[in-house]
């Protein structure tokens, strides 16, 4: 139950891409770049160190997730909001700094919280681009995430596992949750200003 429990979120997880793939091609998404660049490469990262490990379960999931950031990354180009601002220079710079310590470190609990706070720095741009502009942002591949991984720590946590394991799905769930309820506060509070009627003349 636990194994099935653990395969059903990884492949929800991985498959939150596929909305947000389908809405760069139909032009309604448009990603923060900063944001898919930093996954990818901490991702790929990821995937390279597990397969290094012979952690294959670990390698899939985050391969396919790197795979997922690329596709968003190279087709989210053309139509991603243009200029970068000086907050996410820093942002961008902060996670290389990041990603180069993460790569120094041995100790499994170290190597997963530097992890989380890059992950968590990526996050940034688009969860400010999700409540400035949330028609370009999509609720569902969020929400979609949010299950996946939701669904992965409970197998996690009816095996009483270790605080290791349950850490990367809680934060998850955390900021994915953030990320649904800003684009849905967001787009409430935009269609609560607009006007009832359309003025004349």
């Amino acid at each position: 139950m636990i194994k099935l429990l653990l395969i059903a979120g990884t492949i929800l997880a991985s498959a939150a891409y596929v909305p947000y793939i389908r809405d760069i091609v139909k032009h309604g998404v448009r990603p923060r770049l900063v944001s898919w660049v930093i996954w990818t490469l901490l991702l790929g990262l990821m995937t390279i160190v597990s397969v290094q490990e012979r952690a294959w379960g670990s390698a899939l999931a985050t391969g396919v997730s790197t795979i997922g950031c690329l596709l968003v990354l190279l087709l989210g180009w053309n139509y991603a909001t243009r200029g970068v601002t000086r907050f996410e220079v820093v942002i961008f710079l902060g996670a290389l700094a990041g990603i180069a310590l993460w790569l120094t470190l041995d100790t499994p609990l170290l190597v997963m919280l530097v992890a989380i706070a890059i992950d968590a720095a990526a996050y940034i741009p688009t969860l400010v681009h999700g409540w400035q502009k949330p028609e370009e942002e999509s609720w569902i591949a969020f929400a979609v995430g949010v299950i996946g991984e939701g669904t992965i720590l409970a197998a996690i946590l009816h095996q009483h596992g270790s605080l290791l394991e349950y850490l990367y799905p809680l934060y998850a769930v955390i900021f994915g949750a953030a990320m649904v309820g800003a684009i849905w506060a967001a787009s409430y509070q935009s269609n609560a200003s607009e006007p009832v009627f359309a003025p004349e003349g």
